[in-house]
């Protein structure tokens, strides 16, 4: 397993993102109305993508709200991986 640094524009987190975006929705519900798929907007300054065999398996993504302050983004892991420590990890 390697957790690296990668650019927000990199195919495979915009991928990882749209997986997490549709787990939300559906994890939702009814209650979908209030989560809104990522977007450039959101400011997202950091991504660490976590790979298996060279396979993007999940992320994690941070940005700074104000100075001292940040925020964690975009936590997730594929759902076959999870329960393995993965998120504690990233």
């Amino acid at each position: 397993m390697n957790i690296d640094p990668v650019k927000i524009i990199d195919e495979s987190v915009l991928k990882l993102f749209s997986e997490h975006d549709d787990y939300m929705i559906d994890f939702l519900g009814d209650d979908k109305w209030c989560y809104t798929r990522y977007n450039e907007n959101e400011n997202i300054e950091k991504v660490w993508v976590v790979s298996f065999d060279n396979l993007p398996i999940g992320c994690i993504a941070y940005r700074k709200k104000a100075d001292g302050i940040g925020e964690i983004k975009r936590l997730y892991i594929k759902e076959e991986y999870r329960g393995n420590g993965i998120s504690k990890k990233l």
